[in-house]
C-alpha cells in the first residue's frame, strides 16, 4: 500500500489496521453498502473474528458476550440502524458498562439521494447526545489518529460512535 491511501479498498485497510492496533479485535456488522470494500477487508483480515449479522440488535448481543470474554467489540452498521437498536443499545451494554464501538456510516446529509435516510441523519447527534453516546464524525483520512480517543473512552467502558461520512471514502487528489 502506497503511503497515502487513494482508494476506499486501501482506506478500509488503514481503517481496520488502526482499529485492531487500537485493540479492537472483534467485530459484528450489519450489510451496508457505504462498508462495501471495509466488510471485504474484515472478513479476510486474519486478526480479526468479524461476523456478519441480519439486524443491529443481534450484533449487540454478540457485542456484549465479547466485551464479557475480554475483548473489545465494534460494531458496523449505518447509522440509520441506530433506531433498530436503542433499547438494546440502552438496557444490555451501556446499561452494564459494556465497552462497545459503533462505527457507522453516515446517511442522510445534503448529498443524500433516498429521502427515508433523512429523518435518522438529521436526528443522529442529537440522539447519540440525548443517549450519552460520545462521537465523532469523520471526514477525512487525515482524522484517523482521532480514532485513539473513541477506543480509548470504548476501553473504559463506554459506549462510543464514530460516524465515517460519504466523502472519508473519496480518494485522495
Amino acid at each position: 500500500m502506497s503511503s497515502t491511501p487513494q482508494s476506499a479498498l486501501e482506506l478500509s485497510e488503514l481503517l481496520v489496521d488502526t482499529l485492531v492496533r487500537g485493540g479492537a479485535p472483534f467485530y459484528a456488522s450489519v450489510p451496508c453498502n457505504t462498508f462495501t470494500d471495509l466488510l471485504r477487508v474484515l472478513a479476510q483480515d486474519g486478526r480479526v473474528h468479524h461476523v456478519p449479522v441480519t439486524r443491529e440488535e443481534e450484533g449487540l448481543g454478540l457485542c456484549a458476550g465479547a466485551a464479557l470474554a475480554g475483548r473489545l467489540p465494534v460494531l458496523v452498521m449505518q447509522n440509520s440502524g441506530l433506531g433498530n437498536c436503542l433499547n438494546a443499545l440502552l438496557s444490555c451494554n451501556q446499561f452494564y458498562g459494556l465497552p462497545l464501538v459503533l462505527l457507522a456510516s453516515y446517511r442522510g446529509g445534503p448529498d443524500e439521494t433516498i429521502d427515508a435516510q433523512r429523518p435518522m441523519g438529521g436526528a443522529m447527534r442529537a440522539l447519540l447526545s440525548a443517549i450519552g453516546v460520545d462521537h465523532l464524525e469523520f471526514e477525512d483520512p487525515n482524522q484517523m489518529p482521532q480514532f485513539a480517543e473513541l477506543l480509548g473512552l470504548a476501553k473504559r467502558g463506554r459506549v462510543v460512535a464514530a460516524i465515517i461520512h460519504p466523502r472519508f471514502w473519496r480518494p485522495a487528489a
